[in-house]
């Protein structure tokens, strides 16, 4: 009977308009009067829905927020539970403090409103685990240089150091395929603004074989000059006086070019071939009938690993003397180029979104699975020690971080140790979830069954990618929480028809974004963008 009637209750059953059309007009006047503007037909749909687990997929200026309000109003309204029994979470502490002063006012009741944080923090509290936030947690600086004092501390480590190095001379870039990747000079712009081609030696490159090549002489002690303007001291020749090759070796006279072509001579698609093709016999001619020395290096041995390779054996080859530099001078030319910031906060990314993970997430394994990836291996290796020396650190001082707090709790529910007293979980925002976090509901959800799911959020604002947001949880809502209601709300007082119908169109080029068509309040007949 219960099977039975929870069916014909659900939303895709027909009898469930019956039921609904009850509700609706039994609370009329609620739905009303909870927020300043009367709630749509869908808002109240999405409130009314009882399922173990709903989605609320809401569109910008749909009224995410007085859907969550009218949510909790009606649970308390109809009996189905005390303001006691509902955990609602916030993304972050000032959106956690708006809400809950927002039911206070709207409501007259007092909800736990939290963050995964505070709930993270409250659980280990209450199993009387080790609870106490480390200094920096909610302040960046701070984290910021307690990771320089613990790097400083790793480079007295003759292995570490190696590797360290290691990364910078070679990896601190992806090995990027500029003839498969970027299909427009407009594209390859805009990823030379975002990667900082700059070399040891302090200068800005063009490209990251450059750059591989400028660290390669810099670090092996040759004097090389970057784009020096060509002017070999005997010639009979006319010499072009703009030609500026790659690198000029003026202790030995050799010079150096990296052509950008495949084995099969194909440039980039932005890159006229034939005229690229003219321009490099060009300057074999002029190196030949001036006799200068050039050492001609190709994309295509960058692209299989071996460009530092031939590299080396054509400098000795030439009789060019190595003579590596020392730690110090590497040191130096990493610092002076802001490099070891710039790393500590991919570190910083990196170790935020591990330590909320890591319950699921292998260190070791993950090492073993990326040999093959040499950059992210060796990054793996160098994260490793700084991970063990930043755990001693906080296990020293008995301090937790926000990762902690949040995996360390979805530990100790799992272990039965800390009983959930939900019976509804409400949470806002759903599209900035992460994986830590999703672990952490479905912990609260596997130990106390009766708990029902209630998320709102708009996979179209998801925008916190770096901190480790993941949108799939909210578009593979039932694939990852099982059975469940999906509602939409879908009209938006924040902007007209002509803007709803532009960015939609933009935004679903993406096929994993959620379909929304969004209806408008405001109506207008010209185009708006």
């Amino acid at each position: 009977m219960f099977n039975f009637v929870k069916t014909w209750l659900s939303p895709n059953h027909s009898l469930f308009f019956l039921w609904q059309i009850w509700y609706r007009f039994r609370y009329n006047h609620y739905f009303n009067t909870v927020e300043k503007f009367p709630l749509t037909v869908k808002q109240r749909q999405a409130i009314i829905v009882n399922e173990d687990r709903n989605l609320v997929v809401a569109g910008a200026g749909t009224g995410k927020t007085s859907t969550v309000i009218g949510k909790i109003g009606f649970l308390t309204k109809t009996q189905r539970a005390a303001a006691k029994d509902i955990l609602v979470v916030a993304y972050n502490r000032n959106a956690a403090l708006e809400l809950r002063e927002r039911i206070e006012d709207k409501l007259d009741e007092k909800v736990t409103v939290e963050t995964f944080h505070s709930i993270g923090k409250s659980i280990l509290k209450n199993a009387s685990y080790p609870n106490r936030p480390h200094p920096f947690v909610d302040q960046e600086e701070k984290l910021s240089n307690f990771l320089h004092e613990i790097l400083k501390r790793c480079l007295k480590e003759g292995g570490f150091t190696d590797n360290y190095i290691e990364y910078f001379k070679k990896y601190e870039f992806k090995n990027v395929d500029e003839i498969k990747e970027f299909k427009s000079e407009r594209q390859y712009a805009n990823w030379l603004r975002t990667n900082h081609l700059i070399t040891l030696n302090a200068e800005r490159v063009k490209s990251h074989g450059e750059l591989l090549i400028a660290n390669f002489l810099f670090a092996n002690g040759i004097d090389y000059i970057y784009e020096a303007y060509y002017s070999p001291s005997e010639s009979s020749t006319s010499v072009n006086l703009n030609y500026r090759p790659d690198f000029f070796l003026p202790n030995y006279k050799i010079y150096i070019e990296y052509f950008g072509i495949d084995e099969d001579g194909n440039t980039a698609s932005f890159v006229p071939r034939e005229k690229y093709h003219e321009g490099m016999e060009w300057k074999f001619k002029t190196h030949r009938l001036a006799k200068t020395q050039l050492i001609d290096l190709y994309f295509y041995e960058k692209r299989s690993g071996q460009l530092l390779e031939v590299l080396k054996e054509r400098l000795k080859s030439n009789g060019v003397q190595f003579s590596p530099v020392s730690r110090v001078n590497l040191f130096q030319g990493i610092n002076n180029t802001g490099k070891d910031l710039r790393f500590l906060k991919l570190v910083q990314r990196f170790l935020s979104q591990y330590k909320e993970r890591q319950n699921s997430i292998n260190l070791n394994e993950l090492m073993d699975r990326t040999k093959n990836n040499k950059r992210t291996h060796l990054f793996l290796k160098i994260f490793q020690v700084l991970l063990n020396a930043y755990n001693w650190e906080l296990k020293k001082n008995q301090n937790i971080d926000f990762g902690d707090m949040i995996s360390q709790a979805g530990t100790l529910i799992a272990e039965k140790r800390s009983p959930s007293p939900y019976k509804y979980i409400i949470i806002d925002e759903f599209q900035d979830i992460s994986e830590g976090r999703y672990d952490l509901i479905l912990q609260l959800l596997r130990q106390n069954k009766r708990t029902k799911l209630f998320c709102v959020g708009d996979d179209w604002q998801a925008i916190y990618r770096f901190a480790g947001s993941d949108h799939q949880i909210m578009t593979n809502f039932v694939k990852l929480f099982g059975r469940a209601t999906t509602l939409k709300l879908d009209l938006t007082f924040r902007y007209n028809n002509q803007i709803a119908s532009v960015s939609e169109s933009f935004i679903t080029k993406n096929p994993s974004q959620i379909r929304k068509n969004l209806k408008t309040l405001t109506q207008k007949a010209t185009p708006q963008i």
